[in-house]
């Protein structure tokens, strides 16, 4: 095969590889959760043990206002008064909920998706940065 035909080949299999990867199973452990018809893994060590984001829907809790920042934490504390807002964007409209104990997470992130005035909540992931010529 000439070098063309040999790119264009690898071309193929790198694009069937990627079009299949989100059905393969990772080969390590792992635990996972369907949240709104969409599978979201949770490693044990990939995400804060004490903390998830919550996206808030802007015409509920609108954060760049100060009532509305004030709504949101009530509306967090009536649903658990031990909830409280770590942080929060006001430019995407989001807050860094930090619970009262460790494991918490999932049963956290199942209370919090079924109400309305939530887009979506998810664990704090923890990013690590790789060096050049790392795998991961």
């Amino acid at each position: 095969m000439t070098k063309k035909r040999q790119y264009i080949a690898l071309a193929l299999i790198l694009v069937i590889l990627l079009c299949l990867s989100p059905f393969v199973r990772p080969a390590f452990p792992y635990a996972y959760k369907v949240v709104k018809r969409r599978v979201v893994y949770m490693f044990n060590h990939d995400y804060v043990p004490d903390e998830v984001i919550v996206k808030l829907k802007v015409k509920a809790f609108n954060l760049r206002e100060e009532p509305g920042r004030q709504g949101a934490e009530a509306f967090f504390h009536e649903i658990d008064p031990s909830f409280q807002i770590d942080d929060y964007n006001r430019s995407l409209n989001f807050v860094v909920l930090k619970l009262p104990k460790k494991g918490m997470v999932l049963r956290t992130i199942e209370r919090l998706e079924i109400k309305p005035e939530i887009e979506y909540a998810e664990p704090n992931w923890i990013i690590r940065a790789v060096n050049k010529g790392e795998w991961f």
